[in-house]
Protein backbone atom coordinates (compact mmCIF):
# COMPACT_ATOMS: atom_id res chain seq x y z
CA UNK A 1 0.00 0.00 0.00
CA UNK A 2 1.04 3.53 -1.33
CA UNK A 3 1.48 6.09 1.43
CA UNK A 4 -0.38 9.44 0.67
CA UNK A 5 1.75 12.60 0.10
CA UNK A 6 1.16 13.52 3.61
CA UNK A 7 2.28 10.33 5.60
CA UNK A 8 5.46 10.64 3.02
CA UNK A 9 6.21 14.36 3.95
CA UNK A 10 5.37 13.26 7.90
CA UNK A 11 7.98 10.43 7.23
CA UNK A 12 10.83 12.57 5.66
CA UNK A 13 10.40 15.56 8.67
CA UNK A 14 10.99 12.95 11.38
CA UNK A 15 14.18 10.75 9.50
CA UNK A 16 15.86 14.42 7.98
CA UNK A 17 16.82 15.68 11.37
CA UNK A 18 18.54 12.45 12.41
CA UNK A 19 19.93 12.20 9.29
CA UNK A 20 21.71 15.15 9.23
CA UNK A 21 22.92 14.36 12.02
CA UNK A 22 24.19 11.12 11.98
CA UNK A 23 27.69 9.50 9.82
CA UNK A 24 27.72 7.99 6.56
CA UNK A 25 27.44 4.74 7.98
CA UNK A 26 24.14 5.58 9.69
CA UNK A 27 23.05 7.81 6.91
CA UNK A 28 23.09 5.29 4.46
CA UNK A 29 20.76 2.94 6.35
CA UNK A 30 18.00 6.00 7.04
CA UNK A 31 18.29 6.49 3.24
CA UNK A 32 17.38 2.45 3.10
CA UNK A 33 14.46 2.75 5.78
CA UNK A 34 13.27 5.95 3.82
CA UNK A 35 12.98 4.44 -0.09
CA UNK A 36 11.46 1.40 1.15
CA UNK A 37 8.67 3.50 2.82
CA UNK A 38 8.06 5.93 0.83
CA UNK A 39 9.34 4.31 -3.04
CA UNK A 40 11.10 7.36 -3.66
CA UNK A 41 14.40 7.13 -5.80
CA UNK A 42 17.51 6.75 -3.22
CA UNK A 43 19.05 10.05 -4.95
CA UNK A 44 15.63 12.19 -4.64
CA UNK A 45 15.26 10.80 -0.90
CA UNK A 46 18.95 11.96 -0.12
CA UNK A 47 18.20 15.53 -1.70
CA UNK A 48 14.85 15.52 0.25
CA UNK A 49 16.66 14.55 3.85
CA UNK A 50 20.18 16.82 3.04
CA UNK A 51 17.49 20.12 2.34
CA UNK A 52 14.84 19.54 4.64
CA UNK A 53 14.44 22.48 7.08
CA UNK A 54 17.26 24.32 5.27
CA UNK A 55 17.30 28.54 4.64
CA UNK A 56 16.88 29.48 1.16
CA UNK A 57 17.20 32.91 -0.22
CA UNK A 58 14.94 34.05 -2.82
CA UNK A 59 15.43 37.68 -3.72
CA UNK A 60 14.42 39.72 -0.23
CA UNK A 61 12.66 36.48 1.16
CA UNK A 62 13.95 33.94 2.94
CA UNK A 63 11.86 30.14 2.82
CA UNK A 64 12.73 27.20 4.26
CA UNK A 65 13.14 24.23 2.15
CA UNK A 66 10.16 21.17 2.56
CA UNK A 67 9.58 18.12 0.46
CA UNK A 68 7.75 20.16 -1.57
CA UNK A 69 10.22 23.40 -2.42
CA UNK A 70 13.43 22.06 -3.02
CA UNK A 71 16.53 24.49 -3.32
CA UNK A 72 17.34 24.03 -6.96
CA UNK A 73 20.79 22.16 -7.83
CA UNK A 74 21.68 24.60 -10.33
CA UNK A 75 20.81 28.05 -10.94
CA UNK A 76 19.79 27.97 -14.41
CA UNK A 77 19.91 31.54 -16.36
CA UNK A 78 18.27 31.63 -19.67
CA UNK A 79 19.71 33.74 -22.71
CA UNK A 80 16.38 36.44 -22.53
CA UNK A 81 17.07 37.01 -19.24
CA UNK A 82 21.09 37.67 -20.19
CA UNK A 83 20.55 39.42 -22.59
CA UNK A 84 18.21 42.25 -24.50
CA UNK A 85 15.21 41.65 -26.72
CA UNK A 86 17.52 43.47 -29.93
CA UNK A 87 20.33 41.42 -28.83
CA UNK A 88 17.31 38.48 -28.96
CA UNK A 89 16.47 38.96 -32.60
CA UNK A 90 19.82 39.54 -33.67
CA UNK A 91 21.63 36.47 -32.24
CA UNK A 92 18.45 34.53 -33.39
CA UNK A 93 18.29 35.82 -36.88
CA UNK A 94 22.27 35.84 -37.10
CA UNK A 95 21.94 31.61 -36.58
CA UNK A 96 18.63 31.64 -38.10
CA UNK A 97 20.81 32.95 -41.64
CA UNK A 98 23.39 31.05 -40.74
CA UNK A 99 21.63 27.79 -40.53
CA UNK A 100 19.52 28.33 -43.81
CA UNK A 101 22.98 28.98 -45.92
CA UNK A 102 24.55 25.46 -44.21
CA UNK A 103 21.37 23.74 -45.37
CA UNK A 104 21.45 25.48 -48.48
CA UNK A 105 24.75 24.41 -49.10
CA UNK A 106 24.33 20.54 -48.33
CA UNK A 107 21.44 20.66 -50.53
CA UNK A 108 22.22 22.48 -53.72
CA UNK A 109 24.83 20.17 -56.17
CA UNK A 110 26.62 23.14 -57.23
CA UNK A 111 28.28 22.75 -54.23
CA UNK A 112 29.66 19.83 -54.02
CA UNK A 113 33.48 19.90 -52.71
CA UNK A 114 35.85 18.47 -55.05
CA UNK A 115 37.58 15.62 -53.60
CA UNK A 116 41.68 15.68 -52.71
CA UNK A 117 43.67 13.37 -53.83
CA UNK A 118 46.18 11.01 -52.67
CA UNK A 119 49.16 11.22 -54.74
Amino acid sequence: MRLTMQQRQAVVAKAAGRYQRSGKKEKGLILTELVELTEYSRVYARRVLRQHGKRIKQGQQSLVASTVTLIPRHSSQTLSSTFSNEAMNLISSTFLREAIGEFQARVSPSSKRPSASVN
